[in-house]
């Protein structure tokens, strides 16, 4: 059963009728009590109508202790409003029985907790869960209700050291107006106050003017300024978020949404507190704010979600906003699990090499579909740094070509190109290949070292005595066959090798494909000419018609050097 308490300053209310004439009829007054006891959660949307005549709002508080919540604005006399349920029991059970009913599941689920206690109360736990940042916490201020509730909950919880302000100087004077703003509640409080000017690059606004905000907190914090930022981020902001990467198409990674704290030092202490709750607070104290125009321009999606899609939805579900506050906590959890597996899984399944990421299809293909589409993500992470505009569907059309029965292909990705070769996938920035030219081409001295860093390319040439024990596995090249120069280039289409133990020469191209070599790998294949005869390759060896036989000495011996990033074999 659902408990509705009424208390008033003025004595009992005595009769439900004091609601007008839309009280619903399955209210019970107790007038010894000043309760009203509700029969099912099925009829909870009947109280709505009412409270909202009287701008009154609903919401949870311990028994023990029925602080203010909301005042009604109308005829009727201020009245606290506390909506209780039974300690340990969903929605739409009642006293009696604890059994479900098909037509009440729908209503059992747990409400998150509102914070309905005091701004000093509130303080005193702010100060106990941040005790390590006394004094030394920078607070981003924006001069909006959200910003100032928090710059007054932590200056009394003695946390707030400093106070930061940036002008992005997209509203004109109504801008500098808010730094002004931001400028007086600093000096009336006593705080130090830092701003910046910061005009948003070019590109997503939104997006620009957040990455130079927090790029201002993390310079602050590298100055010593402060040892940490709080923003004043809240439940409404977190459910906001939640719905629009729902909407984009995120994972739990994007569910996740706004996190409590990070390990840049960003801490948002008001994240489980919702936005009407903080505008109570404020005018219960006569706290003025400034409120920021372009939160009503609906062109921005978050405003379109605020003003727009979440009062439909909330009218579906009143606890919208909690509801898509626990997803986002519940992505977090499966996010620090997912994170702590992949550290485990990374370095067996991606071969991380500086700006490319190379893996196994055949082996990855064998891990649960979870786990292929988790590490995909991450080594698409490890390319570009981040994953923004890359989603579902992206990492979809990676799987598909790992599952390819074709022996290649190619996929591009926002900043990404991907190759799928043989049993391979590497995945690398767009236009890496592109960075060198595709021919090199190097005199070889003998003997001598030579070297071509930017391909990560070393090559010795060693002439051995006649006190060399032959090894018909070693790369040895008969010197009486060379009365020229010798070159270090790639390989190029028509060349051809005589494979020591073959019938005749084939095509390197050829040797590629048998060999099973990615098509990557083949752009800067070595190989070692002399005239228009290659007599030495990597991976296939020397030239059977250039070989040093038993009887010959000295010989030339050829060695790669694997230096840098390492190659397949």
């Amino acid at each position: 059963m659902l408990v509705l308490h009424v208390y008033t300053l003025k004595g009992p209310i005595g009769r439900v009728s004091r609601y007008g004439s839309n009280a619903p009829s399955s209210w019970r007054p107790d007038t010894d009590q000043n309760t009203c006891h509700f029969r099912s959660a099925q009829n909870l949307g009947s109280l709505h109508p009412v409270l909202k005549d009287l701008n009154i709002v609903l919401c949870e508080a311990p028994v023990q202790n029925p602080g203010p919540v909301a005042y009604d604005k109308g005829n009727v006399h201020q009245t606290d409003i506390h909506f209780y349920r039974q300690p340990g029991r969903f929605l739409g059970q009642s006293h009696a029985s604890q059994n479900k009913t098909h037509e009440s599941e729908s209503h059992d689920r747990e409400i998150r907790p509102v914070v309905t206690r005091s701004l000093h109360e509130f303080a005193q736990s702010l100060a106990a869960r941040y005790s390590y940042l006394t004094g030394r916490l920078g607070v981003a201020v924006s001069g909006g209700a959200d910003s100032v509730l928090l710059l007054h909950a932590l200056h009394q919880a003695g946390l707030a050291g400093h106070i930061l302000h940036v002008n992005h100087l997209l509203r004109g004077a109504e801008s500098d107006a808010d730094a002004a703003f931001v400028a007086q509640l600093a000096q009336s409080l006593g705080l130090p106050h830092t701003s910046a000017t910061l005009p948003p690059a070019e590109g997503n606004l939104e997006q620009e003017a957040r990455r130079s905000r927090y790029s201002f907190f993390s310079q602050c914090i590298a100055d010593g300024i402060c040892v940490a930022v709080a923003t004043g981020h809240t439940l409404d902001d977190q459910a906001e978020t939640v719905l629009s990467r729902f909407l984009r198409g995120a994972g739990t990674a994007g569910l996740a949404a706004i996190l409590p704290e990070t390990a840049s030092g960003i801490i948002r202490p008001l994240l489980e507190v919702p936005r009407a709750d903080i505008r109570n607070w404020l005018a219960e104290r006569n706290l003025s704010w400034r409120e920021d125009s372009s939160n009503a321009d609906t062109t921005f999606l978050r405003n379109r979600l605020r003003h727009e899609v979440i009062p439909v939805l909330t009218a579906i579900n009143p606890s919208l906003a909690n509801t898509l506050a626990g997803t986002a906590e519940w992505a977090r959890a499966e996010e620090a699990y997912w994170t702590a597996e992949l550290e485990r899984l990374t370095p067996t399944h991606l071969r991380h090499e500086g700006e490319t990421v190379l893996l196994k299809t055949a082996t990855l293909l064998q891990l649960p579909l979870a786990t292929q589409r988790r590490l995909l993500r991450r080594a698409l992470d490890l390319v570009r740094g981040d994953l923004r505009s890359i989603d579902f569907q992206h990492i979809e059309a990676v799987r598909n070509l790992c599952l390819s029965r074709e022996g290649s292909g190619r996929l591009q990705l926002p900043g990404v190109d991907i190759y799928r070769s043989f049993d391979w996938l590497r995945i690398f920035p767009l236009g890496f290949d592109n960075r060198l030219v595709r021919d090199f081409e190097v005199p070889l001295p003998l003997p001598g070292r030579t070297e071509i860093p930017e391909r990560h390319l070393t090559v010795e040439m060693e002439l051995v005595g006649a006190n060399h024990v032959y090894n018909s596995d070693l790369d040895a090249l008969d010197p009486a066959h060379f009365t020229g120069p010798l070159v270090l280039r790639n390989w190029r289409p028509g060349d051809t090798l005589h494979v020591r133990g073959a019938v005749h020469a084939e095509k390197i191209k050829t040797l590629f494909q048998d060999y099973r070599v990615p098509l990557w790998e083949r752009r800067a294949w070595p190989v070692i000419a002399y005239g228009r005869s290659v007599v030495w390759t990597r991976r296939f060896g020397v030239a059977a018609e250039y070989a040093a036989g038993n009887a010959v000495s000295p010989v030339l011996v050829v060695r790669e050097v694997i230096t840098g990033r390492s190659r397949i074999d």
